[in-house]
């Protein structure tokens, strides 16, 4: 069973003029247990959107967000308080997404206290528990987030998100703030977190190197809309849309030695305000642009197991 699945996702924002701001456009995914989907393309394409929406910081206009067959549009108020403490979110900003006023152990309890924990010692064991979860101890308690390094105040932001036991944490860029001595230190914590406890991560990020070492799976935006998906290796190392082979081109690779075939790309980025239904999104950058390209949006289409991509290089459609 999926914990999470999308299907058919829209979010517009409106703006003058009467225009609408095409953020999210249609696009359908779906996470197992105990798996990341790395959610990777340019600043603007959406995918931060998505994020909030999941976790019901942002208002859908169409389509269903289903969590373990639960309609999150749909839920009761019973039911509120539960999917609150199962689906939790790390923010980009480490400090940001802190209460400079509080101090750490209020911070990480709050969730909690939130969620209905009253007694004391029970609340007190599961945020030093939880400390201990992100490799800090006991004498964090009683300090404030300015104190404290941007490894640190991410790593607290990293408890508040764990210590409701979630089943799904959605991961909003969450190291492109920070140094790059606390990045591959974040990272490796959140392999061990989902090691030990099971969650499902959607790891949304524009570091293609970190979305590599950290997700099963990874799907591509482009102007709202998810132009190909796939496991990491069949994405990584063998990339069918020419959008997805640019962003790959403009990576660095951790090995000096070794070189990405060099891809670039023409004209400017279409706006997105009411974007046309008769013509792909792609059309004004991609140097194999076609007749089709012009006079329709290309579907997605399974190219081997697993493995979508939405462009008409590989079918007329």
């Amino acid at each position: 069973m999926d914990v999470l699945k999308i299907d058919n996702l829209h979010k517009r924002f409106p703006v003058k003029g009467g225009h609408k701001i095409c953020a999210v456009n249609g696009i359908s995914f779906s996470i197992q247990p105990g798996e990341t989907l790395g959610l990777v393309g340019e600043s603007g394409c959406g995918k931060s959107t998505v994020g909030r929406m999941i976790v019901r910081l942002t208002i859908p206009d169409e389509g269903e967000i289903v969590f373990e067959n639960q309609d999150l549009r749909r839920v009761k108020k019973k039911d509120d308080m539960r999917l609150r403490r199962e689906i939790q979110i790390v923010f980009q900003d480490p400090y940001g997404s802190l209460n400079p006023r509080k101090k750490v152990y209020d911070i990480i309890a709050e969730p909690m206290r939130l969620g209905g924990e009253k007694d004391k010692v029970q609340l007190k064991n599961k945020v030093i528990n939880i400390l201990k979860m992100v490799e800090l101890d006991e004498s964090y308690l009683d300090k404030y987030p300015i104190q404290l390094t941007q490894g640190e105040q991410q790593r607290i932001g990293v408890a508040r998100a764990f210590v409701t036991d979630p089943k799904l944490v959605v991961l909003d860029e969450p190291t492109s703030l920070l140094d790059i001595r606390f990045r591959g230190e974040i990272v490796l914590l959140l392999k061990k977190l989902q090691e030990e406890t099971g969650c499902s991560y959607l790891f949304i990020s524009h570091d293609l190197n970190i979305v590599y070492q950290l997700s099963h799976r990874v799907a591509v935006m482009y102007l709202g809309r998810i132009v190909e998906e796939g496991s990491a290796e069949q994405v990584f190392r063998n990339s069918k849309h020419p959008y997805t082979k640019a962003l790959l081109s403009a990576t660095l690779l951790p090995d000096p030695e070794q070189k990405r075939e060099e891809f670039f790309l023409k004209g400017e980025v279409p706006s997105p305000l009411d974007l046309p239904e008769n013509q792909c999104d792609f059309v004004s950058r991609c140097p194999f642009a076609n007749e089709s390209c012009k006079k329709k949006r290309p579907k997605p289409l399974q190219i081997e197991e697993g493995h979508t991509v939405s462009c008409f290089l590989y079918n007329e459609q």
